[in-house]
């Protein structure tokens, strides 16, 4: 594994939150500017290794069965762009790397046990919440201090109002930090990317995508050959999604094949673009044989450990 190149990597996820894997083009940039006299085909391995979006699917494989995930997606990047099989097995095993530190770097909330990745844009916002928050209670501590020098000739009325003072005082503090920490929440939860599916179809077509029974008709068990599923979504953004989705047989036994993710029937990597009530296609099946007997299925699609989208589609006898 090229150690520069890693160090590199390292210091750009350091520098600029684990989000920016998920923009190949900015990392492009950055190791263009970071590392330019490492070997270019090295560079390009990584970014076409991200475009794929090959560190979500690390992220997405129980760990003890990461290196042979690590094999399968240096096989795939080589059978897809040509690369020499070495340098993407050193790509895949450099961004496994990287994602192990990621996954060091997480800590704990004290009050729910719920998992947190602080960004450096996080850390530095919430210093800076932190450091207004000291101000105002110097400054108010100051006032309190002011009303203590009043001279010590009080009558027992003001003494009760100077300690009433004091705690509203106090728990003003206490809910200026409360407010405060539900702002900064409520900010750091918010989806830097908005995708939404609004809705979820079906049909039967070949292997090169050509329908067979268009979108929305009467699926016979016979004919079947892929089952296209068709979702309509919502986007602010452009890039490469991995989407994993689940195709439920009548029985509850979730379908499968040889290399099918952990719970999943299979997994696609989609480019999607923004706009609203665009729409993707994609299928499984086989070309010669159905592989669908008659009955109801469910169909789920998910994205980032959520699911988008859950509806039936009968198949006719």
């Amino acid at each position: 594994m090229n150690t520069n190149l890693f160090e590199t990597v390292k210091r750009i996820v350091a520098e600029h939150g684990e989000t920016v894997l998920d923009d190949p083009k900015r990392v492009f940039d950055l190791l263009a500017e970071l590392a330019s006299d490492e070997p270019k085909p090295q560079r390009n391995a990584i970014v076409k290794s991200l475009e794929y979006g090959f560190v979500q699917a690390l992220k997405n494989t129980a760990e003890e069965k990461r290196a042979e995930c690590q094999i399968r997606l240096a096989r795939k990047l080589n059978e897809e762009e040509g690369l020499d099989l070495a340098l993407c097995e050193e790509t895949l095993e450099l961004l496994a790397a990287e994602l192990a530190i990621m996954e060091e770097r997480k800590t704990v909330c004290k009050t729910c046990g719920a998992e947190m990745r602080l960004s450096p844009e996080d850390i530095g916002w919430l210093g800076n919440l932190v450091a207004k928050k000291d101000a105002e209670v110097a400054r108010m501590m100051a006032e309190v201090y002011e009303v203590e020098k009043i001279n010590y000739e009080v009558t027992e009325e003001f003494e009760k109002r100077k300690i009433a003072l004091i705690v509203a005082i106090t728990l003003g503090v206490m809910i200026l930090g409360i407010y405060a920490y539900s702002i900064y929440d409520t900010w750091r939860k918010a989806p830097k990317n908005f995708f939404a599916v609004t809705e979820l179809g079906f049909g039967n077509g070949d292997k090169d995508g050509n329908w067979i029974n268009e979108l929305g008709s009467n699926l016979m068990s016979p004919e079947m050959r892929y089952l296209y599923l068709v979702i309509t979504y919502n986007s602010n953004f452009y890039g490469k999604v991995i989407f994993p989705f689940r195709i439920i047989y009548p029985s509850g036994e979730i379908m499968s094949k040889d290399e099918s993710p952990d719970g999943f029937t299979w997994a696609v990597t989609q480019q999607i673009t923004s706009g609203s009530e665009l729409s993707l296609k994609f299928g499984l099946g086989d070309a010669e044989t159905s592989e669908f007997p008659a009955g109801i299925y469910t169909v789920e699609i998910w994205y980032n450990d959520v699911l988008l989208i859950t509806r039936e589609v009968t198949i006719h006898e």
